[in-house]
């Protein structure tokens, strides 16, 4: 996912919200503001980029009042989430803490989060180049599923009316994309297969929405010096199906190995992985593909390009016939 900005009217005004504020804050003077990376705008709460004077990067959380409870408990949950991995292991904590630390203010409109700007390296790009171990792969899958255990209420299942929801966008961009997929190999069986996937997850008992990172999680990771995960960029979490998150980094992480994506998802599931699982990521993977053909501003270069990566998916999943990738078998 690209990075997240506001569009100019509407980042002025967040930015001018932002410097009013850290004119305020004792240790925020004269801090330059630069884009807003995340935003929750009908909550009034941001996270945006800053530099102090020395042009240091730094993060910034942004949220009135009324929001702290919510925002406060995330963070306290996210700390809880990193301490415990630290816990597991000698070795979690030679790699160093996975959250960076955060400096929280009170001011008389609403509450200021900083914390310094890490670089590292971006966990995708070294994952796709076979450049991470196994300690690195289950530090990330350890730390996926601890988001999830937030508060009492991990996980619900599915409302009938987002089942229905989930149903119907897959039969738009299937009804869509029918007449830009030619109708022979190896597309031939993309509408139904697709159309299945959805059925059978709507129809299934294991479906469940639970705490999630959200779009975010191709994006925030990075590798520091010594190896170890860390949070390079912020986010707030969200509710999606449970596994969405690994379903996400294993579609960008096309290029990883085939050893290294079994052992993300082997890793996550503790090697019990359900089936419903493979059956979400073929139709979320899917659903991206399908997105490239409807786009409005989509040329014939990027129509060529969707046709050749939705071929190459079916040549990974039987022609169409199995959710399972033919890389997770081998």
């Amino acid at each position: 996912m690209s990075q997240r900005h506001f569009s100019p009217q509407l980042s002025d005004h967040v930015r001018d919200l932002a410097q009013r504020w850290l004119g305020k804050h004792p240790k925020c003077k004269d801090w330059r503001i630069g884009n807003c990376y995340a935003r929750q705008a009908a909550k009034d709460c941001y996270i945006l980029e800053a530099f102090n004077r020395e042009m240091q990067p730094y993060w910034l959380y942004l949220g009135p009042w009324r929001e702290w409870g919510r925002v406060g408990a995330e963070w306290s949950h996210l700390t809880w989430v990193c301490q415990t991995m630290s816990g597991l292991s000698p070795l979690f904590r030679l790699l160093g803490p996975i959250l960076p630390p955060m400096d929280w203010t009170g001011l008389e409109e609403g509450f200021v989060g900083r914390a310094p700007r890490r670089q590292g390296k971006p966990f995708l790009d070294l994952v796709s180049q076979g450049k991470l171990g196994p300690e690195t792969l289950v530090q990330l899958t350890g730390f996926l599923r601890l988001v999830q255990l937030r508060g009492k209420c991990q996980s619900r299942p599915l409302r009938s009316n987002d089942l229905v929801k989930l149903e119907k966008s897959a039969l738009g961009l299937a009804t869509r994309g029918k007449h830009l997929i030619p109708d022979h190999l190896p597309y031939r069986r993309w509408q139904a297969f697709y159309l299945q996937n959805a059925r059978s997850l709507a129809t299934g008992n294991d479906l469940k929405l639970t705490w999630s990172i959200g779009k975010w999680v191709t994006q925030c990771f990075s590798i520091g010096d010594n190896g170890g995960l860390q949070i390079k960029q912020p986010f707030f979490l969200c509710r999606e199906l449970a596994g969405m998150d690994l379903c996400r980094l294993l579609i960008k992480a096309g290029r990883a190995s085939q050893q290294d994506r079994q052992y993300l998802i082997d890793f996550y599931y503790n090697r019990q992985v359900p089936s419903q699982f493979f059956t979400l990521l073929a139709h979320e993977h899917m659903t991206c593909l399908l997105k490239a053909f409807d786009k409005k501003q989509a040329d014939q270069l990027d129509r060529e390009g969707a046709l050749a990566a939705l071929a190459n998916f079916s040549r990974h999943h039987q022609g169409f016939r199995s959710p399972v990738p033919a890389w997770y078998l081998a």
